[in-house]
């Protein structure tokens, strides 16, 4: 039986199975970060058993970039058979319908590029448009290949690629005439990547952000490629109605102060105070101000800013985090911004400068336990 996996991306039809196997090529990158060949990924998508080869992402020319994804349907992978289903009529006469169980698949057309040390994601360039016959069917045991297109990549020598519903595997990056080398069919691939209709808006890396929380909801910290926002609950590290601090506070300033210290280069630090409604506006801008000092004041006797531009300002209650006059609405909106904007970018430092030999000498602490890339 066949399988169709619905793909969006372009197939090497001519022949019964594609292009040839994976490659046992490993020439390695200089270094010797990843080696240069296909890499197998063992997967099991929607219930069947499908290994799958990820080149190294390939040069093509100036603006494009791309991988050879290959799939391989296991040989003794279980197949689907009809389904009958049966139901009785108004008028007591059985009814029975067939119905084929297909298995969609849009496995490529969500494969992204991850650059860890610069913090960024590729998408594919291809533009989102579904491609004429760009569906893979494989019966048990055959394989065939995909080339997916992306934008060029010309500061780094290794990517991470995922493949959805399979994992993540460092590839390497490589120059054109490498790439039959590295065991790439460079002809299909210049075959396949012209069919296809790219997208130069699709090209540019996009940063990756994230965003964490405190349980208790007094903190929260949105960390991008340039800087690094901490909102402070007003409710937690002030006395009500005060710029008094509270003994939580110091906990929560210790560890904004940690996060200063991954960014010995220093930069901006923006301190700004924000309140609720209830009071008249001219009270609230000076409550909001006082407290942006109040934070500015404590910080600079928990961590070195002497390598940081600090400023301190309030907003009162004329940018609300949340619209409303609810008492969770006027919570969310007593807060307290702190903004750090490293020199060298939030890159310098933490988990995503791993290899990185830009930024910090911060590192990491050892592990206590098991540990496993994801």
């Amino acid at each position: 039986m066949v399988v169709p996996i619905g793909v969006a991306g372009v197939g090497d039809f001519a022949g019964s199975g594609g292009v040839s196997g994976l490659s046992s090529a490993s020439v390695p990158v200089a270094g010797g970060a990843v080696p240069v060949g296909f890499q197998e990924l063992d997967g099991h998508m929607l219930g069947h058993h499908v290994t799958v080869g990820v080149s190294p992402l390939v040069r093509v020319d100036e603006a494009t970039t791309a991988l050879a994804v290959e799939f391989t349907r296991a040989g003794d992978d279980a197949t689907l058979a009809d389904v009958e289903q049966v139901w009785s009529a108004p008028e007591g006469d059985e009814l029975t319908v067939s119905s084929y169980v297909d298995l969609p698949w849009s496995t490529t057309s969500a494969v992204v590029l991850l650059d860890p040390a610069a913090g960024t994601v590729r998408e594919t360039a291809q533009k989102e448009e579904i491609v004429q016959g760009g569906a893979i069917s494989l019966d048990a045991g055959e394989s065939d290949t995909v080339y997916v297109p992306f934008g060029p990549v010309d500061d780094t020598d290794r990517v991470t690629v995922f493949v959805p519903m399979t994992g993540f595997v460092p590839v390497a990056v490589i120059d054109r005439e490498d790439a039959s080398e590295a065991g790439v069919d460079l002809a299909a691939m210049d075959e396949a990547i012209g069919r296809l209709s790219l997208d130069a808006g699709r090209a540019d890396p996009v940063p990756v952000e994230s965003f964490t929380r405190a349980v208790d909801e007094s903190t929260s910290t949105l960390t991008g490629n340039r800087d690094v926002t901490v909102t402070l609950a007003s409710d937690v590290i002030f006395d009500p109605d005060s710029d008094a601090l509270t003994d939580q506070a110091d906990g929560q300033l210790s560890a904004i102060a940690a996060r200063l210290a991954e960014y010995p280069g220093g930069g901006g630090l923006d301190i700004v105070g924000y309140t609720d409604d209830i009071a008249d506006e001219a009270y609230n801008q000076d409550l909001s101000e006082r407290r942006a000092r109040a934070i500015q004041t404590r910080l600079g006797q928990v961590a070195d800013l002497s390598a940081w531009a600090v400023t301190a300002s309030g907003r009162g209650e004329s940018e609300p985090a949340v619209e409303g006059t609810s008492e969770e609405a006027r919570a969310a909106n007593r807060r307290v911004v702190v903004t750090m904007t490293p020199t060298a970018g939030t890159s310098s430092a933490g988990p995503a400068a791993a290899g990185s030999s830009a930024g910090s000498s911060a590192r990491w602490p050892d592990p206590l336990g098991p540990v496993g890339d994801g």
